[in-house]
């Protein structure tokens, strides 16, 4: 809704999303099991921060392909709230700065 575009349009990336959020939920979950033994927390960042990482990585990397598909449609009519962050984004004279980083860690 965000974007005026469905993840079903795109071939597997619906799956790919799915995919990476049952990684992510599973990552999470093991590594809030060191929050039950206090000073061994550390050992499930330890054990699972790479991957953790590694699925960041990805999001950020879905994330910047959707950013530069939207912005290859160019303007529109009607924008979207997609267009108006992209718009901040690029204008040099706002008022305030957003990064492309955050407008993808809103998206997330």
């Amino acid at each position: 809704m965000v974007m005026s575009t469905s993840c079903s349009e795109n071939g597997d990336e619906a799956a790919r999303i799915r995919e990476m959020m049952m990684r992510t939920l599973g990552l999470v979950t093991k590594v809030s099991y060191g929050d039950v033994l206090g000073p061994l927390k550390r050992l499930g960042f330890w054990l699972y921060g790479k991957q953790l990482a590694q699925v960041s990585l990805e999001f950020d990397e879905l994330l910047e392909e959707m950013l530069k598909e939207h912005e290859k449609k160019g303007e529109r009519q009607e924008l979207d709230f997609m267009d108006l962050l992209l718009k901040v984004y690029q204008d040099d004279q706002a008022e305030l700065k957003i990064t492309r980083t955050q407008i993808k860690a809103f998206l997330l």
